[in-house]
């Protein structure tokens, strides 16, 4: 289903936004890998080609937190400056702490701003699939044959929220340092992954061969970075733990 069927004009449109991603199924499915082990091992080499983000994140997480201290002092002399001018002067020394300090809170956000386009891409893809390949509905396996349909054993829809809680738990992707938004944020991303289950369940396991792969390289990606011995290797300094209320 696209909205060329219902009658958009989308003559000016190069390709569909879910082209590219399904081309790239039908490329890897036809090394002879059957559609769900396609769809892991794109995801796989997807989520691979971004760990250097999640690098990069990871070591700009681990340097805000050695500076957050001195970093919140000239936020709150920033906000109790009376004049313009003053708090003029107080951003632009905020501004030059940040740059000689190589740091920008945004970094950190940075594997979920490019995660969520590509999320989205494969998620309509894969629905649209569902509908437009016929081998789809014997391309799975174990129970779930049919990538087609959705899982009514709920297998895979509670496999898929579990291992997104366990990344949660983890820590997240972007670092366990911001520990005031990590605190606010758990219980919140904990009840989403509850409420996954029966919000998600009717979708095509298509879909979820998606996640659960994605979830799981999240789980093994958050838990390596937690090593030392890895994150030495990686470049990653060890950050202090910032503990709430800390730095006020």
């Amino acid at each position: 289903y696209t909205l060329a069927n219902e009658g958009y004009d989308l003559s000016w449109v190069p390709y569909p936004p879910t082209e590219p991603a399904i081309k790239l199924l039908q490329t890897v499915h036809e090394t002879g890998l059957p559609w769900w082990a396609a769809i892991a091992a794109t995801t796989v080499c997807m989520r691979a080609l971004m760990v250097p983000v999640a690098v990069s994140a990871m070591k700009n997480g681990a340097k805000l937190a050695a500076v957050q201290p001195e970093l919140k002092r000239l936020q709150e002399r920033m906000k109790s400056a009376q004049t313009d001018e003053a708090k003029q002067a107080y951003t632009n020394e905020l501004r030059g702490f940040m740059l000689k300090n190589n740091i920008n809170p945004l970094k950190t956000m940075a594997p979920i701003v490019i995660q969520m386009p590509l999320f989205m891409t494969f998620f309509f893809a894969l629905r649209r699939m569902a509908e437009e390949f016929p081998s789809l509905e014997t391309g799975g396996a174990a129970w779930f044959t049919d990538l087609s349909i959705a899982d009514t054993t709920m297998g895979l829809p509670i496999l898929s929220a579990t291992t997104f809680l366990i990344t949660i738990e983890l820590g997240g992707e972007a670092g366990e340092h911001q520990a005031e938004q990590q605190a606010k944020m758990k219980n919140v991303m904990r009840a989403l992954a509850v409420c996954m289950v029966p919000l998600t369940m009717t979708f095509p396991t298509a879909v979820f061969c998606y996640w659960v792969t994605s979830n799981s390289f999240s789980c093994v990606q958050t838990a390596m970075f937690k090593v030392p011995g890895v994150k030495a290797a990686l470049g990653i300094p060890t950050a202090p733990v910032v503990a709430l209320g800390d730095g006020g």
